[in-house]
């Protein structure tokens, strides 16, 4: 697999709200009624919502690509997870994706290394994470980067709530 990285541009938007649905759904899916997994995609994975976030200056997007294809991706903004803070600026990785074949190749590791080293740039002294309590595997690898529960909450997708963890990870 020859991977390279780059920021997200607004050029981008369509290719990653398609790379966000279907990593999602891959993932995911099978968890929710489908009534509820439409009105959350119809949400969060359209283009006009990634273009809006693309271009919002408040989050950052980075992208691993094999060829043309997206099979990574991240996406850091501010926190907005239900839990206090323990610091005076942190912010949030809100997504890390990739898909399936690229699992195990390091492309997650690349794209936690390019969060952590933007946030801090960005000068965040913590990083904050929701995972789904279900998924073990998520959740190991961000033990891994130093990140370990410090909370819970409901993640909702339409009308289904998940019991998510709330990680966190220092900086400073």
């Amino acid at each position: 697999m020859s991977v390279t990285y780059r920021d997200a541009v607004a050029g981008d938007a369509q290719a990653l709200a398609d790379f966000w649905r279907e990593t999602f759904t891959a993932t995911f899916g099978a968890l929710y009624p489908v009534a509820d997994l439409k009105r959350f995609i119809a949400e969060s994975y359209v283009r006009a919502a990634v273009a809006g976030e693309l271009a919002d200056g408040e989050n950052s997007h980075r992208l691993a690509v094999e060829g043309e294809t997206i099979v990574g991706a991240s996406k850091l903004g501010a926190f907005k997870l239900p839990h206090e803070a323990d610091v005076a600026h942190p912010l949030e990785l809100h997504r890390l994706y990739v898909v399936a074949a690229a699992k195990g190749t390091g492309v997650a590791d690349a794209l936690m290394a390019w969060t952590k080293t933007r946030a801090r740039a960005q000068g965040a002294e913590a990083l904050y994470l929701g995972v789904y309590q279900g998924n073990e595997r998520a959740q190991r690898f961000y033990a891994r980067h130093g990140f370990s529960i410090v909370g819970e909450y409901l993640f909702e997708v339409g009308e289904t709530r998940d019991p998510e963890y709330i990680m966190r990870c220092a900086l400073a």
